[in-house]
């Protein structure tokens, strides 16, 4: 068992962190403190935040307080490394083993809107690094918020933290996150392998979450996640086509005038030409677009249940698979697509040194 005064340092370079990330002074956190109740006087503060002093208990659970904090969740993570306890030693936690190894550092990850009337797309950086104590991995992700600022004028973020496990005996890692400031756990799946030399460049993971927006609902998504600190969303163009969901084995369906409009070059000729010679004969089917808001309007007063069943079959009658996948042509190709934007933009900045001198 760890000294108090061990772990209560420890929580503090915790809380010091957090206070950071979300910009708060020490003016600001003591009228918050005083706001909930909590008599912390400045000049305590300001010992503590120059290291004179150290945190007591009082001033831990008044910072949990403010915070929006677990004060025993945060104790335990402190005290026995990482957010979840697991059982299967298959499930690999500990920085030092070598499934780790090509994953550590600081990522852009990429996706599209969860918002039911948004299609925005979002840019978050996500961290992977060894615990404090090196008994687990740990995950930090910071989301700008679109459009939100504070009184400072600093862009809002949504702060979440977590850890990263990997099972490297079925090829699956999962990042694991916690909001700091929202009730919510969000869990970033992904296709694992073995780093010995180089580091991970990107991977495509699939997302459990809670989308945003006024009607908040458990929501599924992909996500884009790159380790190149230069690549923005500017330069998803033709990347940003794999953050929707498609299935494999199955018939993407594309209405007559989008599929002529790529025939005729709008992405490009050698696009339209790779289409052309394998669909340009393709046989033309004819199919009902089906919304489930029309059937409701057009049945008024009809008993839920009918509905239900009729809705079901319409379902059932739907040529879609009922699982949603990554797999390796998710990383794979978007690998190539990522290696064509650095040798773009090599050769640009190659033609614009030159231009220069």
């Amino acid at each position: 068992m760890k000294d108090r005064t061990v772990e209560l340092e420890e929580l503090w370079k915790k809380i010091y962190t957090l206070i950071l990330q979300r910009n708060l002074s020490q003016n600001e956190l003591l009228i918050s403190c005083r706001e909930k109740g909590y008599d912390i006087s400045q000049p305590d503060l300001s010992k503590l935040f120059n290291g004179r002093t150290s945190l007591n208990l009082y001033q831990y659970m008044a910072f949990c307080d403010v915070l929006g904090l677990n004060a025993f969740g945060i104790s335990e993570r402190c005290r026995y490394g990482g957010m979840i306890n697991l059982h299967n030693t298959a499930l690999a936690v500990e920085p030092r083993q070598d499934v780790f190894k090509g994953f550590f550092g600081t990522y852009r990850c990429f996706f599209i809107s969860t918002d039911k009337y948004g299609d925005k797309i979002h840019k978050a950086e996500l961290t992977f690094k060894s615990s404090s104590d090196e008994r687990y991995c740990e995950a930090v992700l910071e989301l700008p918020l679109l459009d939100e600022w504070d009184s400072s004028g600093n862009v809002k973020k949504k702060l979440y933290s977590g850890q990263l496990v990997i099972a490297s005996t079925i090829g699956t890692g999962w990042c694991i996150l916690e909001g700091e400031n929202v009730p919510e756990l969000s869990v970033l799946a992904f296709r694992h392998r073995s780093f010995v030399i180089k580091d991970v460049q990107c991977r495509m993971a699939l997302a459990l979450t809670t989308s945003s927006g006024s009607n908040k609902t458990p929501t599924c998504h992909k996500a884009f996640i790159v380790r190149d600190k230069n690549f923005e969303i500017c330069d998803l163009k033709e990347i940003e086509p794999y953050l929707r969901f498609f299935w494999r084995d199955q018939d993407i369906l594309i209405t007559k005038k989008k599929m002529e409009e790529l025939f005729s070059g709008a992405a490009g000729e050698e696009t339209a030409r790779l289409l052309k010679n394998a669909f340009e004969d393709a046989r033309l089917e004819s199919y009902y677009e089906i919304n489930e808001d029309r059937l409701l309007r057009a049945n008024r007063g009809i008993g839920r249940k009918d509905i239900a069943a009729a809705f079901a079959h319409v379902l059932g009658a739907m040529e879609l698979p009922h699982i949603l996948q990554i797999v390796d042509d998710d990383d794979e190709r978007t690998f190539e697509l990522l290696n064509a934007w650095r040798k773009q933009k090599e050769n640009q900045d190659s033609v614009s040194g030159s231009q220069e001198t």
